[in-house]
């Protein structure tokens, strides 16, 4: 992923995805590389169900995927966050590496002035009015960020439905947007890691994606997941790593 305002080059891109039986809440965790070549880019991500999010501190786990790929072999082998400001449609936050804003809607990401017409009609035709927009403000330049990380509740409203097909278990946004027209296939450089998601997601992501070789989960499930107190690893952990040119698409499981 990601949806840029402005065109730029994204690489080392890791996602963390995990979905607590309990609550049924899904939690996110995401880090890259960016290297802009506008000042004021801002990188853009779809929330489902924006009114549920919540903003979770990983400043004392800036390592957390080089600790995650450690669980990880080939089949083969075998800063804080801090709510600065809130109204009813958009919050701006720190977390981590990054500061930016919860848009509640696509009304009001728009009115920001780095998202321009194109950007606004791609967005407009891929979600529905129940997704929200988190908006992060990148540095100019190359730079390398930590992770942050945030969570919400799945989402199961008729219009998902009409969009995807199914109600929403899973929601993972991996769809790429450079600042110019969205093509069908582009450039992916992408690890992500699932705990606790449903069993179709490896099935899902075949269908859509030419997978690396597979990775098998050799951690401790019993350990804490870092930055994520009280939630164990999952045995039936997922690595799913994304490389070269791939099918344009965001990762939903119904």
């Amino acid at each position: 992923m990601c949806i840029l305002s402005s065109p730029a080059h994204v690489s080392k891109t890791n996602i963390l995805c995990l979905v607590d039986a309990e609550s049924g809440r899904q939690y996110m965790a995401y880090a890259n590389r960016v290297q802009t070549t506008e000042p004021g880019t801002r990188m853009v991500l779809a929330v489902p169900n924006p009114d549920t999010v919540e903003f979770h501190d990983l400043t004392n786990h800036t390592k957390l995927f080089e600790t995650l790929s450690r669980d990880f072999v080939d089949m083969a082998r075998s800063k804080g966050t801090m709510i600065t400001s809130c109204n009813n449609s958009v919050r701006t936050f720190s977390v981590g590496s990054y500061v930016g804003q919860l848009y509640n809607s696509l009304d009001s990401l728009v009115t920001h002035e780095s998202i321009k017409p194109d950007l606004q009609t791609f967005l407009q035709s891929r979600y529905t009015a129940d997704f929200g927009f988190l908006a992060f403000q990148l540095r100019d330049g190359t730079a390398t960020y930590h992770p942050f990380a945030y969570s919400h509740m799945p989402l199961s409203t008729p219009s998902f439905f009409k969009l995807f097909g199914s109600t929403i278990k899973l929601f993972v946004p991996t769809l790429h947007f450079h600042g110019s027209q969205a093509a069908a296939t582009e450039e992916f450089d992408h690890a992500i890691y699932l705990y606790g998601v449903p069993a179709a997601i490896r099935q899902t992501a075949a269908s859509l994606w030419q997978l690396h070789r597979p990775k098998q989960f050799v951690g401790d499930p019993q350990r804490e997941l870092p930055g994520f107190p009280g939630v164990r690893w999952a045995p039936d952990a997922v690595l799913l790593e994304i490389r070269g040119r791939q099918r344009n698409v965001d990762l939903v499981v119904g």
